[in-house]
């Protein structure tokens, strides 16, 4: 009788248990109830995500919500957890299609992904910092790369094998008329191009009511010009060391200056950038300009210029497919979502709204 009763009761707390975990309370190490880790937040075609599925999530993208301002908390956590939403309904939407990816395209993608992470020491840290064993990342991998392919598939990109044919929902192929029209809609915001450089300076203060002050200076970079014309000395460790201006800790790298735009370079300095015969590699100056001299190694410079529509064909296509094909990702997932079960109602409703958005 007394054997019956212990079984019983075992059985009694083994139900417990199982009822609390699926309505998010779990015993915590010190025998208290934890009622928000394996709180169950969503339910997709009955699979569960619990809030500790959430957080994992974060720190695969290596997010720390503790580290987040008040208000960011709660928008960051609601983004993983339609993101996870969505990224359940596509992989057994691609598992449902029986989609294939050749074993020799896997491997090749998880050797990147390893190079990626810094080699083979920098993949098993990673390894480690999520609590994976290389078997249970391979399994996640495939699923993830079955999933892309799936849905580059029904976004008419093609590239995988399927076990049945799988039409795709849009036809992403740019026309001629596209191309063209998408030219002469942006030729003189985006193909016609200014003037633009990028340069490494040097610049260094004087004081004026300090005598000598200046020519000292000027000797300085006097001296460096000669120093990196005849013994070709880095102008970039140079400048790191030399210079005042707030570049040094870049080595004097200045990007994407376009002519009559630019609120980096003084009026003398880019004077003499886009001064005509000016090329890529020239040493100019030293420039002054108020209290200060420079020294500029123009590193890159384009000249003002109509991209032909021949040149700008490739970079066009490939927008206007990517969009085709966003487009199509769209309407798949919103498909997905119509047919799906989705607890609770207001989960629903963010993802429709979500796919809305985009």
């Amino acid at each position: 009788m007394a054997a019956t009763s212990v079984q019983e009761s075992s059985m009694r707390r083994i139900c417990l248990m199982v009822v609390l975990a699926v309505f998010g309370v779990a015993p915590t190490s010190d025998g208290q109830e934890d009622l928000t880790v394996n709180r169950v937040e969503a339910i997709v075609n009955g699979k569960a995500i619990t809030r500790f599925d959430v957080l994992k999530h974060l720190k695969e993208q290596e997010i720390d919500l503790d580290r987040l301002p008040e208000d960011e908390k709660e928008r960051t956590y609601r983004g993983a957890l339609l993101a996870m939403g969505e990224l359940i309904l596509r992989e057994q939407a691609a598992k449902k299609s029986g989609i294939q990816l050749d074993p020799e395209v896997l491997q090749n993608r998880k050797r990147r992904e390893i190079e990626r992470r810094g080699g083979r020491a920098g993949f098993e840290t990673f390894l480690q910092s999520q609590g994976l064993s290389e078997d249970e990342f391979d399994t996640d991998f495939r699923r993830r790369q079955e999933t892309a392919a799936w849905l580059g598939v029904v976004a008419g990109r093609g590239g995988a094998k399927l076990n049945r044919k799988l039409r795709p929902l849009i036809d992403a192929t740019v026309s001629p008329k596209e191309l063209r029209r998408f030219y002469d809609a942006n030729l003189k915001t985006r193909f016609t191009l200014k003037d633009e450089a990028s340069v490494r300076v040097i610049q260094v203060y004087f004081k004026k009511n300090r005598r000598g002050d200046k020519a000292r200076k000027l000797q300085l970079l006097k001296g460096l010009k000669v120093k990196v014309k005849r013994t070709r000395a880095d102008f970039a460790v140079l400048a790191a060391k030399q210079s005042e201006h707030i570049s040094a800790d870049k080595g004097g790298l200045i990007v994407g200056i376009q002519k009559g735009e630019s609120d980096v370079l003084p009026e003398p300095v880019e004077k003499a950038v886009f001064a005509d015969g000016v090329k890529e590699g020239d040493i100019l100056g030293p420039i002054e300009n108020v209290s200060s001299l420079w020294l500029v190694k123009v590193e890159k410079r384009e000249r003002a210029r109509v991209v032909p529509f021949e040149e700008a064909q490739p970079v066009i296509e490939a927008e206007l497919r990517n969009r085709k094909m966003q487009k199509a990702v769209r309407l798949v997932l919103r498909e997905l979502v119509r047919d799906a079960y989705i607890s609770p109602p207001r989960f629903r409703k963010d993802l429709e709204r979500s796919l809305e958005l985009r």
